[in-house]
C-alpha cells in the first residue's frame, strides 16, 4: 500500500517541490506524459485518470526506462553545441586574419601588392561567411542565398577601390539557390566571390549580373556583365588566380565545369555548374 505519488516524490532525487506536471500525473488530476529523472536513471511517465460518471475510480500509469534515449538526446545537442562552437571559433580567426590583410594592403606600397592583399582578404572572407552561417544553425545545410548577398556586400565594398573615380557597377542577383550543405556552399561560394572579384576589377562595367538557377540534379551560377569583354583567346589555364581557382574548385572538388566567353552584346558571360540532388 505504498502511496505512488510520494514515492515518486522520493525517487525523483530533486531539491525542492515536485515537478507540476509530474506532480499532477501521478495525483491522477491530469492526463499527460513527462520524464522522471535520477542520477541512476531516466523513465518517461505516462498517466492517464480513470474516471466513472465524472468520478474519480482511479489511474493508469505507464512506465518506460529512457535512460539510454535520454543519455544519447544529451549527447547530440553537446555534439551540436561543440560544433557550432568550432563553426564560430573559425569565422571569428578567419575574420581576424582578413583584417589583418586589409591592415596590411592599406600599408602596402605598390598597386600590384593591395590588389593581390585585397584579393587574399576576400577570398578568407568569403569562407569566414560560410562559417559564420553554419555556427548559428545545428545541421550541416545552410541558406545559400544569404550567403550570396553578404559576399555581393563584400565585393560592392571593393568596387570604389577599383572604379579610378567613376560610379562602381551595381550588382544585381536573380534567382535562388536551394540550401545546401557546407561541402559544397565553401567551394562554391569562393568560385562565385572570384567571378565577382574579377568583373568588378577588370571589367569596366556599369552592371553585373548574377542568376542562378536550380533544376533537380543541377545548380547552375551565371554571371554577366556590360563591361569591355574577355579576350577572345583567354586560356583558363593560363589565366590568373583568381579564375584558376574557380577552374580548380569546380573541376575538382565540386565535380562541375566552368563556362567563360565573352556575351553576344558585350561585356562577359560566365557560369559554373555543378551536379546537385536535394535531399
Amino acid at each position: 500500500g505504498t502511496d505512488l505519488h510520494a514515492l515518486i516524490t522520493r525517487l525523483s532525487h530533486r531539491p525542492g517541490q515536485m515537478d507540476e506536471a509530474l506532480s499532477l500525473i501521478t495525483s491522477r488530476r491530469a492526463a499527460g506524459r513527462t520524464d522522471l529523472e535520477n542520477g541512476a536513471a531516466t523513465v518517461l511517465v505516462h498517466g492517464i485518470p480513470l474516471r466513472r460518471d465524472g468520478a474519480d475510480v482511479g489511474g493508469l500509469l505507464l512506465l518506460r526506462d529512457v535512460t539510454e534515449i535520454r543519455r544519447r538526446e544529451r549527447a547530440l545537442i553537446s555534439k551540436d553545441a561543440t560544433i557550432r562552437e568550432i563553426h564560430h571559433r573559425v569565422k571569428n580567426n578567419l575574420q581576424t586574419v582578413a583584417a589583418l590583410l586589409r591592415l596590411q594592403g592599406r600599408r602596402a606600397v605598390s598597386d600590384e601588392t593591395r590588389e593581390a592583399l585585397a584579393e587574399a582578404q576576400l577570398r578568407v572572407a568569403a569562407i569566414a561567411v560560410v562559417h559564420d552561417a553554419l555556427s548559428q544553425h545545428t545541421s550541416d545545410i545552410v541558406a545559400f542565398d544569404e550567403i550570396l548577398d553578404r559576399i555581393i556586400g563584400l565585393v560592392r565594398d571593393l568596387g570604389p577601390v577599383y572604379a579610378d573615380g567613376e560610379p562602381p557597377p551595381r550588382i544585381v542577383r536573380t534567382g535562388s539557390s536551394p540550401s545546401l550543405p557546407s561541402g559544397i556552399a565553401t567551394p562554391l561560394a569562393m568560385c562565385v566571390a572570384e567571378l565577382l572579384h574579377n568583373a568588378v576589377e577588370h571589367a569596366r562595367a556599369s552592371e553585373i549580373t548574377l542568376v542562378v538557377e536550380a533544376t533537380a540534379d543541377r545548380i547552375m551560377v551565371t554571371l554577366t556583365d556590360d563591361g569591355v569583354g574577355i579576350p577572345a583567346e583567354l586560356d583558363l589555364a593560363k589565366a590568373g588566380l583568381g579564375l584558376q581557382i574557380v577552374e580548380s574548385l569546380m573541376t575538382g572538388e565540386l565535380r562541375g565545369d566552368v563556362e567563360l566567353r565573352r556575351g553576344e552584346a558585350g561585356g562577359t558571360h560566365a557560369r559554373v555548374t555543378l551536379p546537385f540532388t536535394a535531399a
